[in-house]
């Protein structure tokens, strides 16, 4: 199992710098607003972390990083810490927390609940943006038509139907979403490549991708096979069929419209 942290919004430890006289974060302008994810790291060294990043900017520029008995420090100079490195452990732990959360997925044909927050999803990508503004346009419709189900407590947190993912992937996939953490395996990858390319996430639709190459070229693309069957009406998982049967992915897509019909 290979495990990916994805640096989207949030550092891997803690780190000192210094901000400069107007206010603003010295390296401000090079971090993402989370709707666009861009790299990933990994444990074989793919990219460095977010804490060798920050530590050689530091390093290499006096002006930034911790302060030195040979450096002067005016009145308006401002040290601001950043300690992210348990964040993303206690973010991920929300999704245990149905009292905290605001959103309920029911996933699969189980419709087992999960649960995550608004406010993080939102921030994350804008295609859940738009899904849960959606939703709770709709809600509020609900709510106003019934007296009795506005004063309901439990009515107000969001209840969105995911009937086209697996439990466990769309579980990882939240995690991902919470703490920029994603555990990628066998089971799992071609549900998070898909939920990847459809909620806008490309970190980790990078890692995914590349992690379908790995298991290819071990030759255990067969067995990828039947996953991707269960993603049939997912783009990524089509195309994962294609290559795997040699069929055009035209061809595919004209014979799931047929089925549709």
């Amino acid at each position: 199992m290979n495990h990916y942290d994805s640096r989207l919004c949030l550092l891997d430890s803690s780190a000192m710098e210094t901000i400069d006289h107007s206010g603003h974060d010295a390296d401000a302008e090079g971090t993402s607003s989370g709707y666009d994810s861009s790299d990933y790291s990994s444990d074989e060294g793919v990219s460095t972390t977010s804490k060798s990043r920050s530590f050689s900017q530091s390093s290499s520029n006096p002006s930034q990083g911790r302060s030195h008995p040979s450096q002067s420090s005016g009145r308006g100079d401002v040290m601001m810490l950043r300690s992210t490195g348990d964040l993303q452990d206690s973010l991920s732990l929300i999704l245990n927390m149905p009292e905290m959360c605001d959103v309920t997925f029911l996933v699969g044909k189980e419709k087992a609940p999960v649960h995550g927050v608004k406010a993080i999803m939102a921030t994350r990508s804008r295609y859940l943006y738009q899904l849960l503004l959606q939703h709770q346009k709709h809600s509020s419709l609900e709510r106003s038509k019934s007296k009795k189900i506005k004063d309901s407590a439990f009515a107000q947190k969001l209840t969105i139907s995911i009937p086209d993912y697996q439990i466990g992937d769309f579980r990882a996939f939240l995690k991902f979403v919470h703490s920029g953490k994603a555990n990628i395996d066998f089971n799992n990858v071609v549900g998070l490549l898909c939920a990847s390319v459809e909620f806008g996430f490309t970190d980790l639709q990078t890692a995914c991708t590349q992690f379908v190459q790995r298991c290819q070229n071990q030759g255990h693309g067969p067995a990828l096979l039947d996953l991707a069957w269960t993603y049939q009406h997912k783009r990524p998982a089509q195309k994962l069929i294609c290559q795997e049967e040699g069929i055009p992915l035209l061809e595919t897509l004209h014979r799931d419209t047929y089925l549709a019909l």
